[in-house]
């Protein structure tokens, strides 16, 4: 499917039964699927997550850190790794860090489930 267009397009995006967000796209609506979810992905806060600061993400990162120590956790750390996926985005496009920094900030994507 083609749906490629150059001028801006405005979306409303369905999350749940009472839950839309409306979603403008300066660009137009990209090529692929693929970059159009890249898109949403990468909007500060992602996609659902409007509510979300810079605190409260940095807060969900440290609460995944304490996760992390804890045995049978898996539930807990997929679901922040899951919130917390923009915040990282965000990180890795505007900051550029090492793998090293990285990994210690987020040793749940190096764990073998992730």
């Amino acid at each position: 499917i083609v749906m490629a267009s150059s001028k801006p397009a405005r979306l409303k995006v369905i999350l749940g039964e009472s839950n839309t967000e409306k979603l403008t796209l300066p660009d137009g609506i990209p090529d692929s699927l693929d970059e159009l979810l890249s898109k949403l992905n990468f909007r500060p806060g992602g996609l659902g997550n409007s509510q979300e600061t810079q605190e409260s993400m940095e807060k969900e990162r440290i609460e995944l850190l304490a996760a992390i120590k804890r045995r049978n956790n898996d539930r807990v750390i997929a679901e922040k790794m899951a919130r917390t996926f923009a915040y990282r985005r965000q990180e890795v496009v505007n900051e550029e860090p090492g793998i090293e920094d990285f990994k210690d900030r987020w040793p749940a994507l190096f764990q073998q489930k992730e």
